[in-house]
């Protein structure tokens, strides 16, 4: 006679079955449960662990070591990085952002809140990698607050339809 135990899920609350020689270690009814349970409880064992500012270092230290640097790194993309932050830190493109933020008042044309420096940022409606000819074009940039910025990504990904703005 297989008598079982009802138990109740840490992480979804659902009741599940277990023998009894479980009752006090079975915490989850899924490995999909087990494993988020237990990232929980890692991150809440850690939550408050004071790390020296040496071991911070030797940490850093060790890391910078035995992390392969320029072509030997695997997400190493020909320079690509080098360039894309030149032009992203270039005179044209922070003049190109101001030119923006000053045609739309400082303010998110999404929600129209009035924006701080900081809390904005120049959109490019085309996109900023592929259209060189129209890159620095103020009708390709629009001004957005972090968040509505952050919101239209998560729905649209790269490609946020220009019918949006209109």
């Amino acid at each position: 006679m297989d008598m079982k135990i009802q138990k109740i899920c840490k992480v979804c609350y659902r009741t599940f079955e277990v023998y009894p020689y479980r009752k006090e270690t079975a915490l989850f009814c899924s490995n999909k449960c087990r494993w988020e349970g237990i990232g929980k409880i890692i991150s809440q064992s850690k939550m408050g662990h004071k790390v020296s500012e040496e071991t911070k270092l030797k940490i850093s230290q060790r890391l910078k070591e035995i992390t392969p640097k320029g072509k030997e790194n695997r997400f190493w993309k020909n320079g690509l990085t080098l360039s894309y932050n030149k032009l992203r830190n270039s005179l044209e493109y922070r003049d190109w952002r101001n030119r923006v933020y000053k045609r739309d008042f400082w303010t998110c044309q999404v929600c129209k809140e009035k924006l701080k420096p900081g809390e904005i940022i120049a959109h490019h409606l085309k996109s900023f990698a592929f259209n060189e000819d129209i890159r620095y074009n103020i009708n390709n940039g629009i001004t957005l607050c972090r968040s509505c910025h952050a919101k239209l990504h998560k729905i649209y990904g790269d490609s946020i339809p220009l019918s949006y703005f209109s």
